[in-house]
C-alpha cells in the first residue's frame, strides 16, 4: 500500500460514518462547504529505517517498510436546534459528542474488520479538542478536532526502490525517477554451493 491508496482506504471508512455531511481533504483549492462538513489532514508520516526484505515473482527484490501517520479529522456542525418555551434558542454545540461517537465507530467490529482486510490499524491519538473558539462566531459553527494514529505497510520495489507493482513504473507527479533507474538490476544470488574438504586433501 502506498499513501495514495491508505488515503483513499480511511476516506471510505470515514464517509462511511458521515454519510449525509461532506468529506473532504485539507489543503484544496475550493470553496468551504456547509456544514456538516469533515476536514481531513494528513499531519505527519514516519516508517522504520529497516524494511522486512524478499525477493517477490519474476525475482523482484521487495522492500516493504512499516510506517505511522498521524491523520487530523475535524468536525463542522450547525449545532441541534433548541427550544425553550415554544421559542428557538442559540443551537446546542454537540461537536464533542459527535466526534465521540465517530471514535467509537473507528474501535468497532465492523471498522477493525475493514482494517484486516487492508492491513491497516486506525487509533484514537489524544483527546477529543473543543475547537469552538476558533470558529468565526457570525459562521455558527461548532468545531471539534480528534487525531488518530494510522499504522500501515508501505512497499518499494526493484533495487532502487522505484520498480512499481502490477503493470510496473510510473511516472510520478513530482518527476522524481524514470523508468530506466526502476529497471535497474545489480544482480544477486539465493543459492551457493559449498565443497567440503578434508585437510589431507590439501
Amino acid at each position: 500500500m502506498n499513501i495514495t491508496e491508505l488515503k483513499k482506504a480511511v476516506y471510505a471508512i470515514v464517509k462511511g460514518y458521515f454519510g449525509t455531511a461532506q468529506v473532504i481533504w485539507a489543503n484544496q483549492k475550493r470553496v468551504k462547504p456547509a456544514s456538516p462538513l469533515v476536514i481531513l489532514r494528513t499531519v505527519s508520516l514516519s516508517e522504520n529505517v529497516f524494511p522486512i526484505e524478499k525477493i517477490g515473482e519474476e525475482d523482484v527484490f521487495l522492500q516493504t517498510y512499516p510506517c505511522r501517520m498521524l491523520l487530523e479529522v475535524q468536525l463542522f456542525i450547525r449545532g441541534v436546534p433548541v427550544s425553550e418555551g415554544g421559542k428557538m434558542t442559540v443551537p446546542d454545540n454537540t461537536a464533542v459528542n459527535d466526534l465521540s461517537d465517530f471514535v467509537h465507530f473507528i474501535g468497532s467490529e465492523y471498522v477493525l474488520k475493514l482494517c484486516r482486510e487492508k492491513d491497516i490499524c486506525i487509533l484514537p491519538e489524544g483527546n477529543i479538542q473543543d475547537l469552538d473558539a476558533l470558529v468565526n462566531d457570525s459562521s455558527r459553527e461548532h468545531r471539534a478536532m480528534q487525531q488518530f494514529t494510522v499504522d500501515f505497510l508501505q512497499q518499494a520495489s526493484g533495487v532502487s526502490g522505484s520498480y512499481g507493482f502490477g503493470d510496473g513504473w510510473h511516472p510520478p507527479a513530482s518527476g522524481g525517477g524514470d523508468e530506466q533507474l526502476a529497471g535497474t538490476d545489480v544482480g544477486y544470488f539465493v543459492e551457493a554451493e559449498i565443497e567440503q574438504r578434508k585437510d589431507e586433501d590439501l
